[in-house]
């Protein structure tokens, strides 16, 4: 690519400074001329491509991007949610806000990425039992 670099910036040099045919001056007076002083600086963060869809949010409250699966909040159930899909991240926004961010992985995950509190309170409280809970319960049962 550096081989090519070169080469071409000397053309978009020449040609820049070609006269032109209809008016005075060439490419780059014009430029300083003319538009110079209404050019504003570029933004400090690069443009990012995204793809944008749209999806109504499943009983299990997770999306996908086509390969893995991402929570959203579940008071969105039944929901429309539009979904952001960049190369690193997968946004979801409700009515223009966003509701839900999570990283994008390129590899195909096994479990869907949740967040704790995306979960509703039986959910939450379903993860926070311990084994020991569980065998002291059951333990209850018997007769």
């Amino acid at each position: 690519m550096s081989g090519t670099y070169f080469p071409t910036s000397k053309k978009l040099e020449e040609l820049n400074h070609f006269p032109f045919k209809k008016r005075e001056g060439n490419r780059h007076r014009a430029y300083y001329e003319e538009e110079h002083d209404f050019m504003k600086p570029l933004p400090f963060t690069p443009y990012e491509p995204a793809i944008w869809s749209t999806a109504r949010v499943p009983r299990d409250y997770l999306i996908s991007d086509g390969k893995n699966k991402f929570s959203v909040p579940f008071d969105l159930i039944g929901e429309d949610v539009d979904i952001r899909l960049t190369e690193k991240t997968v946004e979801v926004f409700f009515h223009g806000s966003r509701v839900a961010s999570h990283p994008r992985s390129a590899a195909q995950l096994r479990e869907p990425v949740v967040r704790f509190e995306h979960m509703p309170l039986a959910h939450q409280k379903y993860l926070s039992y311990s084994a020991e809970e569980f065998q002291a319960w059951a333990g209850g049962m018997r007769t």
